[in-house]
């Protein structure tokens, strides 16, 4: 709800997501998480044209927890992770 563009829904009556206040909750919301790995960059927040699609995606450094036992493999290994959330209308 906090990524709603209001003036917009006041306005038009159209409901549809702000992406600077899509950016700024995506953001809030990964920095309130415990990730099971180090932010590599920057994380990217993109809304859909259509503005009910909001996507972050952010690269992870983690820690192998198996292939440490096997030697010649590196002991981290970095991930690309998106999660994408759909405003139902």
């Amino acid at each position: 709800a906090a990524m709603i563009d209001t003036d917009l829904l006041q306005e038009a009556g159209e409901l549809r997501v702000d992406p600077e206040l899509a950016r700024r909750v995506a953001l809030a919301q990964l920095d309130a998480m415990v990730l099971p790995g180090t932010v590599v960059g920057s994380p990217v927040v993109t809304v859909s044209a259509a503005g009910d699609v909001v996507t972050i995606a952010v690269d992870l450094d983690i820690d192998h927890v198996m292939l440490r036992a096997v030697p010649g493999h590196p002991d981290h290994q970095q991930i690309h992770v998106a999660a994408s959330a759909r405003l139902n209308r």
